[in-house]
């Protein structure tokens, strides 16, 4: 006589659950909103729109016998990225705040129990989406200018100076995604974190930057935007800050003024990540 054992089909908790296909999930997850084709779209034509208008207005300047732009063409073509961090932001919100407002959020971490993978594999891809869509940006926004602009802007600053400059505008907008991302795991709601960050970003940073008041002249350089923006600077300027006799607050390298927003964004999805093992869904 013969045994016959009959094997149990697999189920969903047997399959070997790695991050790689958690990364995955959030990849098929993000580009199935129909908000993130809207937002990256949004990103790109915000910044080529600015590099091609100010190249409109160098060659109006030129046309009226004023002279030149006061801005190098590397500068003028990183300009619109005031604007286009709007729709990151927007973006990175979206990213973990829609999941809580369609109720998918339990679904996902009944699959992926130890919820941490979760959030490192939305600012994984996240990372990577921004990246690329502000890599075609910038290298679109060049070209605008320069076709727009023609001979009338320049592009004088050494090539490693505007290297760091083209590089910082995607590192800049990296930062500020995971940032946004952090911020929106741990208020869960769409409207209230774009509101928050767009605040804080938009109008908190330059009320601090502009009033003369001197525990705000200190807070202001260590706030995310304003560091981070520093990776635009021009050397020039960077150095002309620093020499200003009895400058209150610290005067930001370009790399030094990066890492403070990395330090920003890194701090907000650990608290992120902290929040969203100790509460229910």
């Amino acid at each position: 006589m013969s045994t016959t054992t009959l094997q149990r089909p697999a189920t969903p908790s047997a399959v070997h659950l790695t991050f790689g296909r958690v990364v995955a999930s959030e990849w098929r997850k993000l580009f199935s909103l129909r908000s993130t084709w809207w937002t990256l779209g949004l990103a790109v034509l915000l910044q080529v729109g600015m590099a091609a208008i100010l190249g409109a207005a160098a060659r109006a300047v030129a046309a009226s016998g004023q002279g030149t732009l006061p801005v190098d063409g590397v500068q003028a073509a990183s300009a619109g990225l005031q604007f286009s961090q709007l729709a990151i932001v927007a973006l990175a919100v979206l990213t973990i705040t829609a999941e809580y407002s369609s109720g998918q959020i339990r679904v996902t971490l009944a699959a992926v129990p130890r919820r941490t993978p979760v959030l490192l594999a939305k600012a994984l891809v996240l990372t990577g989406v921004v990246l690329v869509t502000a890599v075609v940006s910038s290298a679109l926004s060049v070209g605008a200018l320069a076709l727009v602009a023609g001979e009338h802007i320049s592009f004088a600053l050494p090539g490693a100076e505007s290297a760091r400059i083209l590089a910082g505008a995607p590192l800049y907008l990296v930062g500020i995604a995971v940032l946004s991302l952090g911020v929106g795991a741990l208020m869960r709601h769409t409207a209230g974190a774009i509101a928050a960050l767009m605040g804080f970003l938009l109008v908190i940073e330059n009320v601090f930057a502009a009033i003369p008041w001197k525990p705000l002249q200190i807070i202001s350089p260590w706030l995310p935007g304003t560091a981070g923006s520093r990776l635009m600077s021009t050397d020039a300027d960077i150095a002309a800050a620093q020499a200003v006799p009895h400058h209150v607050g610290a005067v930001l390298g370009a790399w030094q003024g990066y890492g403070v927003l990395v330090a920003w964004a890194v701090l907000a999805l650990v608290a992120a990540v902290l929040v969203l093992r100790s509460r229910d869904a």
